[in-house]
């Protein structure tokens, strides 16, 4: 390889010729390289309008803008070099920001949509609240209504049963009467006569009637009785007795209503009607209350004791309660006294006959 002589080469590489690298030519070359083609001097070139100040040159069109020495780095003539025009840039700079008229207005309705949202969200939250009180203060409200509702209802049911317990024990003679009469008859039985009541519907579609041991004396078991109330007449016959209770039961063929029979013993106290037929007179009723239960001197067995009036003929006859139901027979009273007589109570008389209650 031959050398050529640096001062030969004037800082500049003839063809052919070969430059050391790290040389002062090679160094010389490389600035002049990275300079790039020589800038054109004021007035040199027909486009150029002023020198040494940003112009803007028109080429083919477009539009550059230049200072005077050439367009500045990165900036072309022309469109056809695929680099950036400078007139966008220029705008850009010299503009407001970056930032259009349009954009601006697109920013400032984004703020005032956010505010507004905010503002949105705020409102709501504050009704959110204000309902979440009042319905707690609905709920608290309507649990103290609750339970002032319950402590009335309480009181009101209270007072209910209180009313219907006493009106359970307020006679009505009229009412009882009403419906015990069609049941009781007066009984014949040889010589004497006394008070008979229909309790039972028999199997034979007939009628069992009670009435007191003492009324059927004269007769036997199997002997026929009358029965008689106003223009109705029945006969019935003797079943069967019980001397130490005091109870008779008949069987009539005649279909008869039949009254019911209280299931537990009245108490002192309570109203009793008695419905008989004393000295031969049917349909007599008469009413007052449960003195006591007691036993009566000479007989083992408790008695109902009551105030109403009875005579002789009353014997069989039903004591009925305010519910019309039969509580006992009316059997005896003390004949030196007034608004003294015994009952035989109705338990002595299904102990007595248990197929019939």
């Amino acid at each position: 390889m031959s050398h050529v002589p640096a001062p030969a080469l004037a800082g500049r590489a003839l063809p052919g010729a070969v430059v050391v690298l790290g040389s002062p030519a090679h160094r010389t070359r490389q600035r002049a390289d990275s300079r790039g083609p020589p800038r054109p001097r004021c007035g040199s070139t027909p486009h150029t309008v002023g020198c040494g100040h940003p112009s803007v040159t028109e080429d083919g069109g477009n539009m550059t803008v230049t200072n005077g020495e050439g367009p500045p780095p990165g900036l072309s003539h022309g469109a056809d070099d695929g680099r950036v025009s400078a007139v966008p840039d220029l705008v850009h700079r010299l503009g407001d920001g970056g930032r259009s008229p349009g954009r601006m207005r697109l920013a400032y309705l984004a703020l005032g949509l956010s505010v507004l949202l905010s503002l949105v969200v705020l409102v709501q939250e504050t009704r959110l609240s204000q309902l979440r009180q009042q319905s707690d203060r609905s709920a608290r409200d309507a649990a103290v209504a609750e339970r002032v509702y319950q402590r009335r209802l309480a009181a009101i049911e209270a007072r209910t049963d209180a009313l219907t317990d006493r009106l359970r024990r307020t006679l009505d003679p009229v009412a009882v009467a009403k419906h015990a009469l069609p049941s009781v008859f007066r009984v014949t039985a040889g010589r004497a006569s006394g008070t008979a009541f229909a309790m039972a519907r028999t199997p034979d579609g007939g009628t069992y009637l009670l009435t007191n041991e003492h009324v059927v004396e004269d007769v036997s078991k199997g002997d026929t009785v009358r029965l008689s109330r106003e223009a109705t007449r029945h006969t019935a016959t003797l079943l069967a007795v019980n001397l130490r209770g005091d109870v008779a039961l008949l069987h009539t063929r005649s279909r008869i209503p039949v009254l019911r029979l209280a299931a537990a013993p009245p108490v002192p106290g309570e109203p009793v009607v008695v419905v008989g037929t004393p000295v031969g007179l049917e349909d007599t009723v008469t009413s007052g209350v449960v003195s006591k239960i007691r036993p009566i001197p000479g007989r083992r067995q408790e008695y109902v004791q009551f105030d109403a009036a009875i005579n002789p003929g009353n014997s069989g006859g039903p004591v009925l309660d305010v519910a019309g139901r039969v509580v006992g027979l009316a059997t005896a009273k003390v004949m030196d006294a007034e608004g003294i007589g015994f009952a035989v109570p109705i338990g002595v008389a299904c102990d007595s006959f248990d197929t019939i209650c």
